[in-house]
């Protein structure tokens, strides 16, 4: 999985974002209020 999105200027945080694979709950730094989208890598 990536996370993707407009990485702002803001304090980054401690956001929580659910994996399209197996659906646990991983942690990632993420600019303050700033949206992001979760996306699958293609695998070979």
């Amino acid at each position: 999985m990536r996370v993707v999105g407009s990485t702002g200027l803001g304090k980054e945080v401690e956001r929580v974002v659910l994996c399209p694979y197996c659906k646990t709950k991983n942690k990632v730094m993420w600019p303050k209020g700033d949206n992001f989208n979760v996306q699958r890598i293609a695998t070979r």
